[in-house]
């Protein structure tokens, strides 16, 4: 089972129960305190769009991986902050919503990460 580079730096801290990492099973439905949603989670809270019961919306739309833009934004849905996140898709112009990328999901937070750090 291949878990993410989050989930294997985090390790087992959930005292409930262990994690589910959304991507040792690709697919996105089941999961439960991935380390990497949960950080795209907290973006949300402290910048963007969000709603605490349905749903998130980030801007994407200047983060670029290789030097092409992701898409225009990440959506996701939750019910409260319970550990799992119900569906995450990356939105775009030009191509039809799909599932992210752990590395789309890295470099979206690192994005977020200097943004805070510059202050913006």
């Amino acid at each position: 089972m291949a878990i993410c580079s989050m989930c294997q730096e985090r390790g087992v801290n959930w005292n409930l129960s262990n994690y589910v990492c959304a991507f040792s099973t690709n697919d996105f439905t089941n999961n439960w305190n991935c380390a990497t949603l949960d950080a795209i989670r907290k973006i949300a809270i402290n910048v963007e769009n969000y709603n605490n019961q349905k749903y998130a919306i980030i801007n994407i739309s200047e983060v670029t991986l290789d030097d092409k833009p992701i898409g225009l934004c990440l959506y996701f849905s939750w019910y409260k902050q319970s550990g799992t996140l119900d569906s995450v898709y990356i939105l775009d112009r030009k191509k039809s919503p799909r599932n992210p990328t752990e590395e789309e999901l890295l470099d979206i937070i690192k994005y977020y990460e200097i943004k805070k750090l510059q202050g913006i």
